[in-house]
């Protein structure tokens, strides 16, 4: 007896399924007063990319990661001259124990500027592909979708 009822509720469901995923007809009055209904299907406007405004996307984020790792080269350019005349300096002090600390002190000072260089340009990366995302989103649905899966080859860099 149990099984019948089970049987029956799942019959019911599926007829009602079946009807959720048929065609819905809208009505509209005619406009000669007519009493016959005029049916038509209602469709779904479909969302299209803008290629055009991808590309625009594309090129502001291009040139932004182009100006980040300009940055970044001008900070390691920076640092290796720092740390070229902090050494240079360094082995032209005579006694061992300033010069070991100078050495020490010009190698330390070089790795905090490449890791503080290496953070900017980390974080200049990421706000870059985020406003890509942003920018891509007004284009159309999922239209930056394609460019997020070469986003690693900027993370490389």
């Amino acid at each position: 007896m149990h099984y019948k009822k089970v049987f029956g509720l799942l019959s019911l469901v599926a007829i009602v399924l079946s009807f959720a995923g048929a065609p819905v007809f809208a009505q509209t009055a005619s406009s000669t007063g007519s009493s016959t209904p005029v049916t038509t299907p209602q469709t779904t406007v479909k969302k299209t990319i803008d290629g055009s405004c991808v590309a625009n996307a594309i090129g502001t984020r291009d040139t932004a990661m182009e100006t980040a790792i300009d940055t970044y080269n001008n900070s390691i350019k920076q640092a290796l001259e720092t740390r070229k005349e902090a050494l240079q300096s360094a082995w032209a002090l005579t006694t061992v124990k300033e010069r070991n600390t100078a050495v020490k002190s010009a190698w330390a000072a070089f790795n905090t500027a490449r890791k503080n260089a290496a953070k900017d340009l980390h974080s200049a990366k990421l706000l870059t592909w985020k406003q890509f995302a942003t920018d891509a989103k007004s284009c159309g649905p999922r239209a930056g979708a394609l460019e997020e899966g070469y986003r690693w080859y900027d993370n490389s860099l």
